[in-house]
């Protein structure tokens, strides 16, 4: 929440909660890294991949020709990511796997629990969530994506993960977002020309990544379409037609459409929910196995969130004009103005 007082607006919440809530979640994020690393043999886990993928281009090599140097299946080393990523591996490129990954993941943490707290406290329950602990777990990239996303001078950032860039602009789209985005894809092409052909090829031939839409109940999500005016129903909508991760850590953006303590909450649940089952079900150790419970675990719960709220919100006049023809339960309306002098925004 953001108070306006004497004219400006200020956060309700001092900086040195935010910073508490950043270290809780950094210190969370820290205990399971630090045993999926030195406990479990993680290796690095995901967060090695883009490690490999920035060393590799600084010393001449092809990113997208990973090689497996370990006993996982060659598919688990492909570079997924868009040439201009590289940058998530520099910070850390020098350690090794195991602690890079645990640095990486710890300073993602923080940046995501002082960047979720921008507006309100309503969020944090996402700590206790399947889809930040497997994040965490696996040294995955979205919880950074997510804190770039949550401050407006670096949502445009988000693209270095398209599948969720595209759902966070579609969650706030702004002319100046896609300009960043057009600078980062074009940028490195000054010094190797042909990245995006080799990264396309790397990504269609991936048989990791689904859109919910395909997958189990998923396509029920597409009905948040009719409530296109709210920017979580747009969210929600770009993340169940854009292929990712159905592992539960690509799905932290739908935290954004809990307005509420108890909608996070409810979310919170629901992933536990979704994982048990999973663990319940499964015919052995198949990842394959979680993508149904993915969309009715996660999906499901954010659909009926959105249907329940009307379909209120501000578009560009010419969209407004455009649509008139429509009825009323599909054109929805622009939000009332509040008269009250002290406002939130979310």
């Amino acid at each position: 929440m953001i108070r306006r007082l004497n004219g400006k607006f200020e956060p309700k919440y001092h900086p040195f909660k935010r910073l508490a809530v950043a270290t809780c979640f950094a210190l969370l994020a820290g205990l399971v890294s630090w045993r999926a690393q030195y406990v479990a043999h993680a290796g690095g886990s995901d967060h090695v991949i883009l490690q490999r993928a920035a060393q590799i281009f600084v010393s001449g090599g092809d990113p997208y020709q990973i090689g497996s140097s370990s006993h996982l299946p060659t598919l688990f080393w492909r570079f997924f990511y868009p040439l201009p990523s590289i940058v998530l591996g520099f910070p850390f490129m020098w350690l090794d796997p195991e602690r890079a990954a645990i640095g990486f993941i710890v300073c993602s943490a923080f940046l995501l629990g002082f960047a979720l707290t921008r507006d309100g406290l309503e969020r944090v329950p996402i700590a206790f969530s399947v889809s930040f602990i497997t994040a965490v777990q696996f040294a995955q990239s979205s919880p950074l994506i997510l804190a770039l996303a949550l401050v407006p001078a670096t949502r445009a950032l988000s693209m270095l993960k398209p599948n969720l860039g595209l759902a966070v602009f579609a969650w706030k789209p702004a002319w100046r977002h896609v300009f960043v985005a057009v600078a980062l894809f074009t940028l490195p092409l000054i010094v190797w020309p042909d990245w995006p052909r080799r990264w396309l090829i790397s990504v269609r031939s991936s048989p990791m990544h689904h859109a919910p839409a395909m997958v189990g109940v998923g396509a029920l999500a597409l009905l948040s379409a009719l409530r296109w005016r709210r920017p979580e129903a747009r969210l929600l909508f770009a993340m169940t037609i854009v292929p990712h991760g159905l592992y539960f850590y690509d799905d932290l953006p739908l935290w954004l459409i809990a307005q509420t303590r108890r909608d996070a909450i409810a979310l919170t649940v629901c992933s536990w929910l979704g994982w048990l089952a999973w663990n319940i079900t499964s015919t052995g150790p198949r990842v394959i196995d979680m993508q149904p419970w993915v969309t009715v675990s996660l999906y499901v719960p954010a659909l009926i969130m959105v249907l329940a709220r009307p379909n209120e919100g501000e578009v560009p006049i010419w969209l407004e004009q455009a649509i008139r023809w429509a009825p009323t339960w599909l054109r929805g309306s622009a939000p009332v103005a509040a008269a009250s002098a002290e406002t939130s925004v979310g």
